[in-house]
């Protein structure tokens, strides 16, 4: 769960919290340049205010400044979070032999190349796209680790319509690609994942997703990964789905049911049977 010293905060922060604004850069921009900050950061204060129902208090010049530091925070999370993940997922070894080394450096280009790590499988025709494990394990990890966690208190945020948002699988995705870029080498040397960086990566995550939504609109490809991928992750953080949840009431057709079944067999609707144990 992403988390931030409440007490290190302006006592109006502690009032609506500071998870909403994670959760807002997250799934609308994890890399925002320094002249939408502002903005991404007045949409999460309010977002706060309206989600804890509390009477709303202008952010002011200090506050935007303790908001504008859970960008950092929020990529220094994913990365300790998901980093782990990739070398037994894509099959990296760390020991020290130069063959090892070698095989290494030629995995990581391999995955770099035209984006091979987002395929569940490799082969004369690739397979998988955008199914590869890790991913669904790194949404798990980061948002819906349990029923406390942000994606599974924020559903209207993690999963509006039913689906992860396009921006937070490309953020996940650049987490990832960071990961395979410590092994560029062949022996894993620790990136720091900075925006100035990485932002042209996920600026290039973010077109791809749209590009693969637009090329696979006739078979609903896209719109069928974001739905998988949030329901799998909420089935990972013990919450029940909005379909699995009871009705408790009677639906309309039960009633009209009865009253044919009583025209049908008046007698039967009647008797005194139906009582009997």
């Amino acid at each position: 769960m992403l988390k931030v010293t409440i007490t290190s905060l302006p006592n109006p922060l502690r009032g609506p919290g500071p998870n909403e604004n994670m959760c807002i850069l997250s799934t609308e921009n994890a890399f925002p340049l320094r002249e939408d900050e502002l903005d991404l950061a007045q949409w999460a204060w309010e977002f706060a205010f309206e989600t804890k129902e509390l009477d709303f208090t202008a952010m002011d010049h200090d506050m935007f400044r303790v908001i504008r530091g859970h960008g950092p925070q929020l990529r220094s999370e994913a990365k300790t979070k998901i980093i782990p993940l990739v070398a037994s997922a894509y099959g990296f070894d760390d020991r020290r032999k130069r063959r090892i080394i070698e095989a290494n450096r030629k995995l990581s280009a391999l995955l770099k190349h035209e984006k091979n790590f987002l395929y569940k499988s490799l082969g004369v025709e690739n397979q998988g796209l955008y199914h590869h494990p890790i991913i669904q394990k790194s949404i798990n990890i980061l948002w819906f680790s349990d029923a406390q966690d942000e994606g599974a208190q924020y559903p209207l945020v993690f999963g509006p319509g039913g689906k992860i948002p396009l921006p937070a699988i490309a953020f996940i995705l650049t987490v990832i690609e960071c990961g395979i870029d410590m092994w560029r080498t062949g022996i894993k040397k620790d990136i720091t994942f900075r925006s100035g960086e990485y932002r042209e990566i996920y600026t290039t995550h973010t077109n791809l997703l749209i590009k693969y939504e637009k090329e696979t609109e006739e078979a609903n490809l896209f719109d069928k990964l974001c739905r998988k991928l949030y329901q799998r992750a909420v089935i990972s953080a013990g919450v029940n789905l909005p379909s699995d949840n009871p009705r408790h009431i009677i639906p309309a057709s039960a009633y009209t049911n009865a009253i044919k079944q009583h025209r049908d067999n008046p007698q039967e609707s009647d008797s005194d049977d139906l009582y009997e144990d």
